[in-house]
């Protein structure tokens, strides 16, 4: 059995603070990302003090998924959510990002 290739999802805020959530198996799909979010919706909601997820249609440049603060929130930034273009062997060479379990 061949190994299979894992893809980098990580959130983004507007200062370009990168955070991983986690690796998805298979082509990058927005279903597989919605997945991904949904299994980690705790940690996010969490770490993050976001608990709006909203779906953007994909334009050049724009994450389809965006987190928003919630209003007893201040502190919360908006947070984007998209695949990196990275591979898990790539962020084992380059540096993996910190994960988002890992926060309090």
């Amino acid at each position: 059995m061949a190994n299979e290739t894992l893809y980098e999802i990580a959130l983004t805020n507007p200062q370009g603070k990168r955070l991983l959530v986690s690796y998805a198996n298979k082509t990058p799909s927005n279903s597989r990302m919605a997945t991904v979010i949904r299994s980690n919706w705790a940690r996010l909601e969490c770490a993050l003090g976001c608990d709006i997820l909203t779906f953007e249609r994909k334009a050049p440049g724009k994450a389809p998924y965006a987190l928003r603060p919630t209003a007893h929130r201040t502190d919360a930034v908006n947070w984007t959510v998209a695949y990196t273009g990275r591979t898990l062997r790539d962020a084992k060479s380059e540096g993996e990002l910190p994960w988002i379990g890992d926060l309090k």
